[in-house]
């Protein structure tokens, strides 16, 4: 049996970083082998070469999520034992691969706001914001504009804002899209209207 073992669930991080080494004990006497899984289960697992101690760093320079476990071998009596199993969520390194369009965009109120699409690989979450300048100036994020796509509001008029996406890949990295130019404008209105009212007059006059 085992005095230590893994504590189910998983464990995440990034790519190319160093993972938390995973351990297990048992009484003098047994043997250890690890193995990697693809899927959440202490059976069918690949045999790790070399995998033979109490300890086991899982590697990270591969995306993705690999179950691991190790099995005890009574060097006496050829009973064996399997421990739990840990899970090691690699994230894969973020980028961003389809940018917003960055073309102006000049409309009236209650006209049609264009829809901003990103595409990142890698990214865990998006967060819509908008700038009074095209570089730097003061962020504004938009309330619940946490996917990736977003479309332009326009109830009201606004000076031109800068809107952009920020895209995370978890606690691993943060990237910025490019900027899109974007003017609401009011639209005009009557400063004199013609009475609401009939008149009469005769034919030619």
């Amino acid at each position: 049996t085992f005095t230590t073992n893994l504590t189910a669930g998983s464990q995440t991080v990034c790519l190319n970083t160093a993972a938390t080494t995973l351990t297990v004990a048992a009484a003098a006497g047994n043997t250890y082998q690890w193995y990697s899984n693809a899927t959440n289960s202490n059976t069918g697992g690949t045999l790790i070469s070399g995998a033979t101690s109490g300890t086991f760093t899982p590697p990270t320079n591969v995306a993705g999520t690999t179950y691991y476990y190790a099995v005890i071998t009574n060097t006496t009596t050829g009973c064996t034992a399997t421990s739990n199993v840990r899970g090691v969520i690699v994230l894969p390194e973020l980028a961003i691969t389809t940018q917003p369009d960055s073309t102006p965009q000049n409309l009236c109120v209650n006209s049609t706001g264009p829809t901003l699409t990103v595409t990142a690989t890698g990214a865990t979450t998006y967060q819509w914001s908008y700038s009074n300048l095209a570089t730097g100036g003061t962020i504004t994020a938009v309330a619940g504009a946490t996917s990736a796509t977003y479309t332009i509001p326009t109830t009201a008029a606004f000076a031109t804002r800068y809107y952009f996406v920020t895209v995370s890949n978890g606690t691993c990295s943060v990237a910025s899209s490019q900027r899109t130019p974007v003017t609401v404008n009011a639209n005009p209105t009557f400063t004199t209207n013609p009475a609401a009212s009939t008149q009469t007059v005769c034919f030619n006059t």
